[in-house]
């Protein structure tokens, strides 16, 4: 009986399958093609070294482009970028449309093409005239509705390939805010408003007159006289060069002073090694972006606002913070002065990363010298301090380098947790009296107890 109804339930199961089968079968899946597949055909094709001119109207306003031996926009003087120009060539010497969307039209509105929204006047160096025409969207969204030579076929095609027609003229514009070349800057400046100029000068290696400290690739000249963190500088620089102009705000303007351009804001300057130099001064800050104004260009722009963060910035924050680091390779001769250690070092290169060291005369280990040279240069300034020479000081050094030129480092105690550091003559920062304590112990140390 059980093998009598397994039999039954088998042969349940298999008409089922069966009936499955043709069902499936009979199921037509194939799409029409122009569901998902649509034809192009081709609206005009114009051999781009044929076009004289081309003129395009939108909602931002009109303006015709000219091709010859320069390109450039009619009754303009401006700047333009002849590169995005030149896309604008290459997009609208060839149009294709993705579909018909109706023939025989007599009344264009339903299409938004009785009162085209954006046209382009395509002309020929013979005098030969195109129009293409941009109406409504279609209902997706992704394309426009279209004529050429105002005809009575509406057409379909796609937004990418007619951006040309919809783009505001800024676009085509220059967009360059500073132009230079970072390995051929000789100094940056900017002024904040009411502000000291805070000012860098590149430190050029060949030149005898500074590179006591290579390590420097800048220096700030103001409002400090000191060494410049490069990563800083660099940074900013490369920010400049990075920074695009927004949007063309007004190119003749008659007041400046709407703009914050006269009470400005700030003011910054890059001077190459060639004497070319680049200056903006920036005004208003308006919903994150700053008016600015190039010199001796009449178009005041907008400009992102975050680009300029850096003028707020106090100097000290990019000036390196060792109080008087200086390249082993530089010095001839080192003059200590603490308390009762008197000590003078000789230094000779005799290759990379190896010198001869004699200490009042004598050969001593590099290694040992490199402790207690490492512990000189390692001190850090603390602040600024606005101090005089008084009294004897604390701590003396003097660099004499190979070029012949000197310096000379003098530490004065100011109270008891600053004292005032004095390099040639002049007090600008002052270092903790606890860590001057600190490394003036271990080079003392080094000098009694392994010279």
């Amino acid at each position: 009986m059980k093998k009598y109804k397994s039999y039954i339930i088998m042969g349940i199961v298999i008409a089922l399958l069966a009936i499955g089968y043709l069902v499936i079968s009979n199921i037509d899946t194939e799409k029409p093609v122009d569901e998902y597949e649509k034809e192009t055909e081709t609206l005009y094709s114009i051999p781009s070294s044929d076009i004289a001119s081309i003129n395009i109207k939108n909602e931002y306003g009109e303006y015709t482009v000219l091709y010859g031996d320069e390109i450039k926009i009619e009754g303009k003087d401006i700047e333009i970028d002849t590169d995005k120009l030149s896309n604008i060539l290459t997009e609208m010497s060839i149009m294709f449309a993705t579909n018909k969307a109706a023939e025989n039209v007599d009344d264009l509105s339903s299409y938004g093409l009785d009162n085209p929204s954006e046209t382009a006047v395509i002309t020929e160096k013979n005098g030969n005239k195109t129009v293409l025409s941009l109406g409504n969207k279609t209902p997706s969204g992704y394309d426009y509705y279209a004529t050429v030579n105002n005809g009575k076929t509406v057409y379909i095609i796609s937004e990418y390939s007619c951006n040309a027609l919809t783009t505001k003229l800024d676009y085509y514009r220059n967009s360059v805010l500073f132009d230079f070349e970072s390995n051929n800057v000789k100094t940056l400046s900017f002024t904040k408003r009411n502000k000291p100029s805070v000012t860098f000068i590149k430190n050029e290696v060949s030149d005898t007159s500074i590179p006591n400290n290579v390590f420097a690739a800048y220096s700030m000249k103001s409002p400090h006289d000191w060494d410049a963190e490069v990563n800083m500088v660099t940074e900013i620089l490369n920010t400049l060069l990075e920074a695009e102009i927004n949007s063309y705000v007004e190119d003749n303007p008659k007041d400046l002073s709407k703009y914050g351009l006269t009470s400005y804001y700030a003011k910054i300057t890059v001077t190459q090694k060639d004497g070319k130099i680049n200056e903006i001064t920036v005004g208003n800050n308006v919903d994150g972006y700053c008016y600015v104004k190039i010199a001796g260009k009449d178009a005041v722009y907008s400009v992102k606002a975050s680009t300029f963060d850096f003028v707020d910035r106090e100097p000290t924050s990019f000036l390196q913070q060792f109080a008087f680091i200086r390249n082993l390779d530089t010095i001839k001769t080192i003059e200590y002065f603490h308390g009762d250690v008197n000590a003078v070092f000789d230094v000779k290169k005799i290759k990379d990363e190896v010198h001869d060291i004699k200490y009042n005369g004598k050969n001593i280990s590099e290694d040992t010298f490199k402790e207690l040279y490492t512990e000189l240069i390692s001190l850090k300034y603390a602040g600024v301090i606005s101090a005089s020479k008084s009294g004897e000081p604390v701590l003396k050094c003097k660099f004499t380098y190979t070029n012949g030129k000197s310096e000379t480092a003098e530490y004065y105690r100011y109270d008891d947790r600053k004292i005032a550091l004095c390099v040639n003559g002049k007090i600008q920062f002052y270092v903790d009296s606890s860590e001057l304590n600190v490394r003036t112990k271990r080079i003392d140390e080094i000098i009694k107890n392994k010279f």
